[in-house]
């Protein structure tokens, strides 16, 4: 929280970063937690920026997975469309998965220590 505090107005958000939030809190049982989420999640969302899946984008993603995929190595869907985005951007990426990151090459950091 510490480094997200000091870095927010630097901070933009992959739309599927932002989905994967909003659908962990739709998981939450409803409950104070949920709603408390649910109030963050709302505020967060009208400050942050939200990059777009563009065309730009999309060509940068098949680039990134071919690259990845010669080097014998996998990636997730979603793991690379968040890197494709980054790349795209040129952007580092903060992550506490910085592993599963690695083959496309984008620059991560972890603020999780």
């Amino acid at each position: 929280m510490d480094w997200l505090r000091r870095n927010e107005r630097l901070v933009t958000i992959d739309a599927v970063i932002l989905g994967e939030i909003r659908y962990g809190i739709l998981l939450l049982a409803e409950g104070r937690r949920r709603t408390r989420l649910e109030g963050w999640f709302g505020r967060v969302v009208q400050r942050v920026e939200c990059l777009p899946w563009d065309s730009a984008t999309g060509l940068r993603w098949a680039e990134l997975l071919a690259r990845v995929r010669g080097l014998g190595r996998a990636m997730t869907v979603k793991d690379s469309f968040i890197a494709a985005t980054a790349v795209r951007h040129g952007l580092t990426l903060a992550t506490r998965n910085e592993r599963d990151f690695a083959p496309s090459g984008v620059d991560t950091v972890n603020p999780f220590p």
